[in-house]
């Protein structure tokens, strides 16, 4: 089998201004700046693993899981989740899942926090 190479880093930051760009349009439009955000990251998210499932196949150069992981981070784990199982991409993978179950689990807790100290405001 030929050795892939992975796309550099840059494959991260030109997906954040994709999405940055996307939420702009998103909120021109009338949707909140924050719900723009989310969906327009978790919309990119989903479709790199749909791009890296397809390059996988074809033995070409691959998204590096710590792109990916940075992607579900910074808001795209909806997008990482259903990318995963529409593509059956990255699902067996132990050590991934336990980076993205990490991910949001941060996530949740953060999201409790944020309303819990909402509330006492």
């Amino acid at each position: 089998m030929p050795r892939v190479r992975n796309l550099s880093q840059s494959t991260f930051l030109y997906c954040v201004g994709v999405a940055i760009v996307a939420s702009g349009a998103l909120a021109a439009w009338g949707m909140p700046v924050w719900t723009a955000y989310l969906v327009s990251i978790s919309a990119i998210t989903f479709a790199c693993f749909g791009w890296d499932k397809r390059q996988a196949k074809n033995s070409k150069a691959r998204i590096p899981e710590t792109c990916l992981h940075a992607l579900a981070l910074i808001g795209g784990s909806i997008g990482s989740y259903a990318g995963q199982q529409t593509f059956r991409h990255k699902r067996a993978k132990k050590e991934f899942q336990k980076w993205f179950w990490g991910i949001v689990a941060i996530q949740i807790v953060a999201l409790i926090a944020f309303a819990f100290l909402r509330s006492r405001s």
